[in-house]
């Protein structure tokens, strides 16, 4: 069923700007790679990069508020960070100091998780905020995350065009199947792009999406993605295609645009040699340098080539640059005077968001982000609850957290109302974005910390399957970050890991369930449960619901959890609930990548 948002102002608003905001956009993208320059000697080359926008394109406070687009920005930096003026005029600096050598990258979920997403970018209006933005700020490419088809096919293909009529390109090398609804996709991404800058040199480019594409995105169904660069095996395809196009194309060196994870992406400059930089994202990680680290960005990576008889020791770079455009990835890269890379010069670092503009804020650019922040403030203002304690996010992804058990619990209050059978309510660690601060929770607040469209399937299990449910979550714990880690609305899951070595000296874990304390699960005499999850969990998502395989849901809830959420508070004063549990918490468990033993 197709979304939207009920019709504002805000699109016949935007309808007037586009025209100009696109003349400024082109205007600022033809000084940039005109006039061409030869240079003498060495030539640096620019990379900008960015990763999990998530649609926060306005400046926040502390505490995940909007703040106002004019004073932070420049009487009080220090309460505000992160916002696309402060992207677009580090940018757009650099550029008039390099024209014609630098390149802008996206790699991955751009648009959901905000609620400037979730207010706006569904709406049928003339334009969207979001692609506006990406257009505005002169992005060469950018890859999908796990999230960009989050609302459909349909709504996301509009977002494709308007990009693609832009000139910015759309990546995927590692697609395997469009069947379905993806269908329509088909043709819709390039595999590779080669890009002109600088004297002589050609920059290849191959974008990775998450291979779970199908089950992080419930209305991506129908796109595979292919895993690749993990293993000697997956990554023969994609290094003899790396190969051959840079053959073709006479290029002088190769990026990857990486939406797997930072684990994943560590593993590229192994099994998949060819490719020189690595620009990731998915796990929102950040690499700074500081006084402590000050070579961490790029990370550096050797990699090893085979040469006939001989073998050659290569250097290969990795950026991460964290999420919500509180910070911009920019690495410089070095060619001599002929275009050959240079790779023990690469440098860089993440330029955080934050602090004054160096300039007066640009008029025409001001009314576009205060337009925006205009009418996402009408609704996202609104007081849906009091909070009377701090809950924050961190905990979450380390094991148990009050946050978790708060949102889940007022979850299952609204899903008791819909089957009262239900026993306990379930939700993964990635499902819950942000934190919750003591005094007015608003509704922009609330969507920013669920987010996601997921529909609640309420499904029976046996205790043994419960049971083995709740085995794979704590194996999983911190094999995605942490993010794998589940939460319930009742009791907490505690188990043992034994860790043991095999005939050829690899570890091995084994993982035993050992119970839930408190209810339902601990002292029911019951042999079936009836759960509700998300869908995401219910498919698979994060590797934890095997479970579910061959199951028939009894109901699906269609309702998202921020709408679930949004009811309960408002039936409930919002006072966290103390938790039968104590302080135990769910014990994180952090296995080796490979050889899980479950008994």
């Amino acid at each position: 069923m197709k979304r939207t948002a009920p019709r504002t102002g805000f699109g016949p608003l935007f309808g007037l700007m586009l025209p100009l905001l696109a003349s400024t956009a082109a205007s600022c993208h033809l000084m940039v790679r005109s006039d061409l320059q030869s240079t003498q000697g060495n030539q640096k080359v620019h990379i900008f990069h960015t990763s999990d926008i998530h649609g926060s394109i306005l400046p926040k406070d502390t505490q995940g508020n909007y703040c106002s687009n004019s004073e932070p920005l420049q009487d009080h930096p220090e309460d505000c960070a992160g916002g696309g003026e402060r992207l677009l005029e580090y940018v757009e600096g650099v550029r008039r100091e390099n024209p014609k050598r630098s390149l802008f990258f996206d790699t991955g979920d751009l648009f959901q998780g905000d609620s400037i997403y979730t207010l706006l970018q569904r709406m049928e209006s003339a334009s969207f905020p979001l692609t506006d933005f990406v257009k505005l700020a002169g992005y060469d490419a950018f890859t999908l995350g796990n999230h960009e088809l989050d609302d459909g096919v349909s709504l996301f293909e509009r977002h494709l065009t308007e990009l693609q009529q832009a000139g910015i390109k759309a990546l995927l090398t590692n697609t395997d199947r469009f069947e379905g609804e993806a269908t329509s996709l088909r043709g819709r991404f390039l595999d590779h792009a080669v890009f002109k800058v600088g004297q002589n040199i050609r920059i290849l480019v191959v974008a990775l999406g998450t291979p779970q594409n199908g089950l992080y995105s419930k209305n991506g169904r129908g796109l595979t993605l292919k895993e690749v660069c993990t293993s000697e095996r997956n990554s023969k395809t994609l290094r003899k295609f790396i190969q051959k196009k840079t053959a073709e194309r006479s290029t002088n060196m190769t990026i990857a645009l990486s939406h797997l994870g930072l684990k994943p992406d560590r593993k590229i400059p192994h099994f998949c040699p060819e490719i020189d930089l690595v620009l990731g994202g998915h796990s929102h990680s950040l690499f700074e340098n500081d006084a402590a680290h000050p070579n961490r960005y790029p990370e550096q990576h050797t990699r090893t080539e085979l040469e006939g008889t001989t073998t050659k020791s290569r250097l290969a770079y990795l950026s991460h640059t964290g999420m919500e455009l509180k910070h911009l990835g920019h690495v410089i890269l070095t060619f001599d005077s002929k275009g050959n890379y240079i790779p023990n010069a690469t440098r860089g670092n993440t330029v955080p968001l934050k602090g004054p503009l160096k300039q007066p804020r640009n008029p025409q650019r001001a009314r576009f982000f205060d337009a925006i922040q205009e009418e996402v403030l009408k609704a996202s203002n609104t007081k849906v609850a009091e909070i009377t304690e701090d809950m924050p996010l961190t905990p979450c992804r380390e094991g148990g957290c009050k946050l978790a058990r708060f949102v889940t619990q007022k979850l299952h209050s609204e899903i008791l109302k819909l089957d009262p059978q239900v026993d306990f309510t379930a939700m993964v660690s990635g499902d819950i974005r942000t934190d919750i601060f003591s005094g007015d929770l608003t509704f922009g607040k609330l969507v920013s910390v669920v987010p996601f469209l997921n529909d609640f399937v309420i499904v029976e299990l046996s205790r043994a399957e419960v049971e083995n449910l709740f085995i794979d979550s704590l194996s999983k714990a911190g094999s995605h970050e942490g993010k794998a880690l589940l939460h319930l609305s009742s009791g907490t899951v505690v188990g043992e890991k034994t860790e043991l070595i095999d005939s050829q000296g690899n570890s091995i874990s084994q993982f035993r369930f050992v119970s839930l304390m408190g209810p339902p699960f601990e002292k029911a005499s019951k042999s079936t449960f009836r759960i509700a999850v998300t869908d995401y969990v219910f498919e698979g998502g994060d590797g934890i619901g095997r479970v579910f395989q061959n199951k028939t849901p009894l109901a699906i809830v269609p309702h998202s959890p921020w709408r679930l959420f949004k009811k309960a508070l408002e039936h409930n004063k919002a006072r966290p609930q103390r938790s039968v549990l104590g302080n135990t918490f769910e014990m994180r468990i952090s296995p080796p990548d490979r050889n899980f033993h479950f008994q």
